[in-house]
């Protein structure tokens, strides 16, 4: 279908109806979820319009914050708050999915002054379902990824993303005996390689340091040596001389 005749048109007709499923909450959570993944990767790939992937987008985010933190900055521990963890999961990963179609720029400018914020992302790490702390850090990795694009820079989150990282690593260390043994392997996995790009930026930073460290030090030693070595000439040329 895709690049075929009328190609805008089944977009036109199939989203609509996508995002109807998305929202329904007389649907069953299995048909949502479904329905979310099918819609994302429809909209990835079909849909050029970017005023339409910015509507998908704040759809999905409608659905995923019924998994953030309550008021009082507690974990929602509902029953319901469990049952809905696959398909707020299948809406974040949507999200972040088209997060990566928007310029750096407007996606940083998203991410600041619209929800869902960097914050709002993290708290998502705290939520009683796996599902959706997983698919929350991976948000984090790729919209700190997308931000950063242009130019590599994005001083503002600087201190917001050094703070989430000891929560990545706590998640990449869990071992708390409630969750189940499958689960705690796969979030493991899964901060694991969500860290990985951090710990090669810091493991380059050290290294850097360390050889301009050796430099200076080999500079010093250098111009110590050749200090001794005129000392050494000057006292020779004067013994010549007498």
């Amino acid at each position: 279908m895709i690049g075929e005749d009328g190609t805008e048109e089944f977009v036109r007709e199939v989203r609509p109806a996508l995002i109807a499923a998305c929202t329904d909450k007389t649907a069953s959570l299995d048909t949502r979820t479904e329905c979310c993944s099918s819609l994302a990767v429809l909209c990835y790939l079909m849909e050029d319009d970017l005023s339409e992937i910015l509507e998908v987008m704040r759809m999905y985010e409608t659905i995923f914050s019924g998994s953030y933190l309550k008021g009082d900055g507690s974990v929602k521990v509902s029953g319901a708050a469990v049952d809905a963890g696959a398909c707020h999961a299948a809406a974040l990963d949507g999200w972040a999915l088209l997060l990566p179609l928007l310029a750096p720029g407007h996606a940083l400018a998203l991410l600041t002054n619209q929800a869902p914020s960097f914050a709002r992302l993290g708290d998502l790490l705290e939520a009683v379902s796996l599902e959706v702390r997983m698919a929350a850090g991976t948000a984090l990795a790729i919209a700190y990824e997308t931000v950063t694009d242009d130019d590599g820079s994005a001083e503002s989150l600087t201190d917001l993303v050094d703070g989430l990282l000891p929560r990545l690593s706590e998640l990449a260390r869990d071992s708390h005996k409630f969750r189940a043994k499958r689960d705690r392997k796969l979030q493991r996995a899964t901060f694991r390689d969500i860290l990985k790009p951090y710990c090669n930026q810091f493991m380059i930073f050290i290294l850097t340091i360390i050889l301009i460290s050796q430099h200076l030090q080999n500079n010093a030693a250098c111009k110590a040596r050749t200090l001794a070595r005129k000392k050494n000439r000057d006292k020779r040329s004067a013994a010549l001389a007498m």
